[in-house]
C-alpha cells in the first residue's frame, strides 16, 4: 500500500459552519485523490463530506489535518483534535459507518473554527481490504 502521499496530504480545515455538506459526492481513491478548494466564508459551523463507497466496506475511517502552523493532527472519535506523528498506523479509527446507500459520511467538523488557523488541508480515509483509500481538500479564506 501506499501511504506515502497519504502523510504528505494531511488535510487542512478551519472554517466557520453551520452544518455544511459537500454537496457533491466524492470517491476515494488509493493515491490521494485532490477533492478540491473551498472557501471558509461558504462554511457554516458543522462540516460534513459524503463518499461514495462503490461496494468497498470500509474497516476504518481516519480525518487528519495540516493547519497553517504545519503541525499534523488527527481527529479522534469524540471530535477531538490531537497531535499525529504521520505513521498511517498510529491513526485512530473514527468509526464512520456506511449508510444504506453506499455512502460514508465524515462529519468534520461540528463547531465553530477560528480563522487563525486557516490554510487547512484536510484529509479523509477508509480502510478498505485490500488499499487505504483518501482524498483531501483545501480550505483557505
Amino acid at each position: 500500500m501506499k501511504y506515502h502521499k497519504f502523510f504528505l496530504m494531511s488535510l487542512i480545515i478551519i472554517l466557520t459552519f453551520t452544518k455544511t455538506v459537500i454537496s457533491e459526492t466524492v470517491i476515494l481513491e488509493s493515491e490521494a485523490k485532490f477533492l478540491g478548494k473551498l472557501s471558509s466564508k461558504d462554511l457554516e459551523s458543522q462540516f460534513s463530506i459524503n463518499v461514495k463507497l462503490n461496494g468497498d466496506i470500509p474497516l476504518a475511517t481516519y480525518v487528519s489535518a495540516r493547519f497553517q502552523n504545519n503541525q499534523p493532527k488527527q481527529r479522534l472519535a469524540n471530535s477531538l483534535w490531537i497531535d499525529w506523528n504521520e505513521r498511517v498506523e498510529t491513526l485512530q479509527n473514527n468509526g464512520f459507518a456506511p449508510t444504506e446507500n453506499d455512502m460514508l459520511i465524515f462529519d468534520i467538523f461540528e463547531e465553530k473554527l477560528d480563522y487563525t488557523f486557516l490554510p487547512i488541508i484536510i484529509t479523509i480515509s477508509y480502510l478498505g481490504h485490500d488499499s487505504l483509500k483518501s482524498g483531501y481538500y483545501i480550505i483557505d479564506q
